[in-house]
C-alpha cells in the first residue's frame, strides 16, 4: 500500500521506508519458487476463494499462533496480547476474508503496480529481514526508484522485524528520518 500511495502522492511524500514486504509486481519472481515455500506458501493458500475461510473459521487463535511462530524468529516477539488481539480481529468467516483479500487482488495489484511509468525521486529506504525478504526489498524498490535505494537487512529477524528487532530497526531508520527532514 505504501508504494502504490508514493507512486500516485509522491508529492506528499519527503522519503518512503518499506520493510519486509512482498510487493506485487515488484518483488522478484524468484521469490515465488517452490524453494521459498516456508517462506511464502500463504501467498497461494489465502489467495484461494473460501477454501481458507472454511478450513480456519473456529480456529483462528489455532492458526494465527502457528503462524505467528512460523513468521518469526524471535518467539517472544508478539506477546500473548498482541497476538490474542489479531486473533479478536480476525475471528469469523466474514474478517478472515477481507485478511485474505489482500493476496486475491496481488495478481491486479501487481498489474497495476508494473503500469506506473514513472519513477520515484524522494530517498526510499528498502529494510528486509534475513529471514524474510533481506535485500530483495532494495532489489524491489530499485525498479521504481531513479535514484539508488538504500538497502539494509535486519540480522535474526522473520517478517516482523518491528516486533523482532526494533531497536536495530531505529538505528536504521532513525538517521534516514533525520537526514531527510
Amino acid at each position: 500500500v505504501a508504494v502504490t500511495f508514493a507512486l500516485e502522492f509522491e508529492q506528499s511524500l519527503k522519503t518512503l521506508s518499506v520493510l519486509d514486504a512482498g510487493i506485487p509486481g515488484l518483488i522478484p519472481d524468484e521469490i515465488f519458487s517452490p524453494v521459498n515455500a516456508k517462506k511464502i506458501w500463504q501467498f497461494y493458500f489465502h489467495a484461494i476463494d473460501d477454501i481458507p475461510e472454511f478450513l480456519l473459521a473456529g480456529k483462528e487463535a489455532e492458526y494465527l499462533n502457528w503462524y505467528f511462530k512460523n513468521k518469526t524468529i524471535v518467539k517472544d516477539a508478539l506477546s500473548d496480547e498482541i497476538v490474542s488481539h489479531y486473533v479478536q480481529c480476525y475471528t469469523g468467516k466474514e474478517n478472515l476474508k477481507y485478511g485474505f483479500e489482500y493476496y486475491r487482488a496481488f495478481i491486479e495489484s501487481a498489474r497495476q503496480n508494473l503500469a506506473y511509468n514513472a519513477k520515484l525521486s524522494i530517498p526510499v529506504l528498502a529494510i528486509g529481514a534475513e529471514y524474510g525478504q533481506g535485500l530483495n526489498m532494495g532489489i524491489a524498490m530499485q525498479k521504481v526508484s531513479e535514484h539508488p535505494v538504500q538497502s539494509i537487512s535486519i540480522e535474526n529477524s522473520g517478517h516482523y522485524i518491528a516486533e523482532e528487532q526494533p531497536e536495530d530497526l531505529l538505528k536504521v531508520l532513525s538517521p534516514f528520518l533525520s537526514a531527510h527532514q
